[in-house]
Parts: C-alpha cells; structure tokens; sequence
C-alpha cells in the first residue's frame, strides 16, 4: 500500500515527526528522508534507498544491510 504524503505543513520538525510515525520508507538522497527513515525505522521496517547516494561516496555510505539499494 502506497501512501502520498502531502503535507501544508511550515514547521519542518512538525513535518518531521509526522513523517517519522510511518513504518517503511522510501528515500531519497536527502538528509530530510534520510533522518525520517533513521530514527523513525522499526522492526519490520522496510526501507529502500538509492544504489549509491551521490556519485562521490561508495555503495555502502549511510546504509545497513538490512535497507534495500533500489538502482535506477
């Protein structure tokens, strides 16, 4: 199940923990998505992220083996 988060919110740390109170994550090469994912991770969470999270930091920067590396 897919869920669209559109939010109006203007307080970033409002969107933050909001975002947080979700059980898998989609992330993208962001420290906004990246943080949501880090702290608001739950057993039984899945989380995928890119292959590689910029072109100048190896495959394994910022991951764990139990995150899925999407390549696109």
């Amino acid at each position: 199940m897919l869920i669209n988060i559109d939010t109006n919110e203007d307080d970033t740390i409002t969107a933050l923990l909001n975002i947080m109170q979700y059980k898998h994550y989609i992330i993208t090469n962001s420290t906004f998505s990246y943080l949501a994912a880090f702290i608001g991770e739950k057993i039984g969470s899945e989380v995928l992220m890119p292959h590689r999270w910029n072109k100048n930091k190896s495959e394994d920067f910022l991951t764990t083996n139990h995150r899925t590396k999407v390549k696109f």
